[in-house]
């Protein structure tokens, strides 16, 4: 039997008419066993600025958002005692990160919820509190899943409850003491993706806003184009490297079950018609890609850090990397490319990760030189095949002759390579490079049809 999950962001649960253009797609769809939300759009980035300043003037305007939306709703009787209550506990509890920043969740799906119960009223609909399982590590923030306790609590309460499902995304709860977690920011579609494995979903619908996974970030280029399938490893290459639609981790609990995804724009009418669907078992997807070379994506991952660690001890020394890899690993640092020659060693990294702090300097200088450069952004181009092209590289630094250009990565991975440049200079890169490889080869195919 067909199980389709639906998982809608911030902007899809934002208002009056975003919240009821999703009461559609629930109603167009018999499959939809599970709803997975977002908060509001700007609710966690309130809240969090909550957490750090303690400013109750944050708190009162998301109270005050989410009276005024369940008016619209016609639901503020049912919810205006549960949504004070909510805010109560986040006052109460302002000093637990995870606790304030999950918070949001909880208002989206307890409105949503009303308007569901409203608009299908003969339909059994329950309310999931995803903290009741989606158990995780004891971390606060950032925290990892715990597969076998998830797949046990959600398959037993799916079976006790065969209706339709809301929840919430993001949150989750301590395996140690049921304490509040987060899974990070953008963890909402990762939860999507955890209850999709858990459950063996056959298709996942992410919902946000706009019209699927594009060729480049449209903020960039006018000329961006919508994507209309890809394949697991190039959707996954396309999240790692910076592309904003998929959280990075989405995509493996999915492609470990075969679980095809759609990526589509809530606002669009003809959304049946226009996005982007990642079918992890598609092999004539993977068979014309394997038979060609193209650039099929240009993504954009700022805020880059660069460290350069030179060992202190002697040219080719053996434990340079494992000293390197063993304290990225302790402080959640995140290495997206690397390069190493002799006994010296230089990675790249978000400067949103936990990182950057004084005790993982001190760590790494206790035995190595270090040296920090920030302000960069990673360039990445996607697509088949890309280490067939001898020239790509001499390509793009052609192209790139007036930018300054940091390092050049070729990749232990036959589809990416990547360029790390200056921040300020990154977007200009992205359009040019964006021009030459991929709106200039379909500007070709055409002429050839």
């Amino acid at each position: 039997m067909a199980f389709t999950i639906l998982k809608f962001g911030g902007t899809s649960v934002g208002t009056y008419e975003a919240i009821n253009n999703c009461l559609e797609k629930i109603e167009k769809n018999p499959d939809v066993k599970m709803v997975i939300l977002s908060a509001t759009s700007g609710t966690t980035n309130n809240l969090i600025s909550f957490y750090k300043t303690k400013e109750k003037l944050i708190i009162d305007k998301v109270l005050q958002r989410h009276l005024d939306l369940a008016k619209q709703l016609n639901v503020l009787d049912s919810t205006q005692t549960e949504i004070n209550n909510i805010i109560s506990n986040v006052l109460l509890n302002q000093n637990n990160e995870a606790y304030v920043i999950g918070a949001g969740e909880y208002l989206s799906s307890l409105l949503f919820f009303a308007a569901l119960k409203n608009k299908f009223q003969e339909r059994d609909i329950r309310l999931l509190d995803a903290r009741e399982v989606m158990i995780t590590s004891h971390h606060q923030t950032e925290a990892s899943p715990n597969f076998r306790l998830i797949k046990e609590k959600i398959a037993s309460y799916m079976r006790e409850n065969p209706y339709l499902v809301l929840t919430q995304g993001f949150i989750g709860s301590s395996e140690v003491d049921g304490s509040p977690t987060s899974l990070g920011r953008g963890g909402s579609d990762y939860s999507a993706a955890i209850f999709g494995n858990a459950l063996d979903a056959s298709e996942l619908h992410i919902w946000t806003d706009v019209d699927g996974i594009f060729t480049i970030d449209p903020k960039l280029s006018p000329q961006a184009a919508v994507i209309p399938q890809l394949t697991f490893e190039q959707a996954a290459q396309m999240a790692t490297a910076g592309a904003k639609i998929i959280h990075h981790y989405t995509l493996y609990p999915l492609f470990n079950k075969n679980i095809s995804v759609f990526v589509g724009n809530t606002f669009n009418k003809n959304a049946h018609l226009v996005g982007t669907w990642i079918r992890p078992d598609d092999s004539q997807i993977k068979e014309r890609s394997e038979q060609k070379t193209s650039v099929l994506a240009i993504a954009l991952n700022t805020n880059q850090v660069l460290a350069t660690v030179k060992g202190r001890r002697r040219a080719n020394e053996a434990g340079l990397l494992g000293r390197i890899f063993t304290t990225t690993a302790k402080y959640n640092i995140n290495v997206h490319h690397l390069s190493t020659s002799e006994n010296s060693t230089s990675f790249t990294f978000s400067r949103t990760d936990s990182a950057v702090d004084d005790h993982f300097v001190a760590e790494i200088r206790d035995n190595d030189d270090l040296i920090i450069e920030e302000n960069f952004s990673l360039l990445s181009l996607i697509g088949s095949n890309l280490h067939r092209e001898n020239y790509l590289l001499e390509e793009i630094t052609s192209l790139l002759r007036n930018h300054q250009i940091r390092m050049v990565f070729a990749g232990s991975n036959n589809n990416i390579s990547a360029i790390l440049l200056k921040k300020e200079e990154a977007a200009s890169a992205a359009k040019i490079l964006h021009t030459h490889f991929i709106e200039q080869r379909e500007q070709r195919e055409k002429n050839n049809e």
